[in-house]
């Protein structure tokens, strides 16, 4: 089955510590005026030859670095673009937050604490709406646990 971007849900919290993990019901959803998430991850690689095959050059998944891009139309108003956007001069923990994924068949949740990375809250054009963007990147491979809504 095909699905649209749209179905999968993204939701910010605040970092208080690792042991308060929210839920779905309490985190903030990142979607007004939100019109693009990109997947940014990049696998981290290996590339070795050895003589167990032929000598063909192999490549090894040694590190994954999840990080998801959002981009939209900025408003101060919305409790999770203002989370964001508060962070912007910020540093270290307080530039972490909570990154929920809801897939969009509604049965996975991802779950990690995410560090607010290249916040752009009011930016562009004079004639254009305020820009809103940044990365979020997750600080440790998130867990992935069933979802049921």
């Amino acid at each position: 089955m095909r699905n649209k971007n749209a179905a999968r849900r993204h939701y910010v919290a605040p970092f208080i510590n690792a042991d308060l993990v929210p839920t779905v019901a309490d985190a903030l959803p990142l979607a007004k005026f939100i019109t693009d998430i990109t997947d940014g991850s990049d696998d981290q690689t290996d590339e070795f030859a050895d003589y167990a095959g032929d000598g063909t050059v192999q490549t090894d998944i040694v590190g994954i670095q999840e990080s998801w891009d959002i981009s939209g139309t900025f408003d101060a108003d919305d409790e999770a673009q203002a989370l964001i956007a508060d962070m912007k001069r910020k540093v270290g923990n307080d530039r972490k937050l909570w990154h929920l994924i809801v897939d969009s068949n509604a049965t996975e949740l991802v779950v990690g604490v995410a560090t607010a990375l290249s916040i752009v809250a009011g930016s562009g054009a004079a004639d254009e709406h305020e820009e809103f963007s940044c990365t979020l990147q997750y600080d440790q491979r998130p867990t992935v646990e069933p979802y049921n809504g």
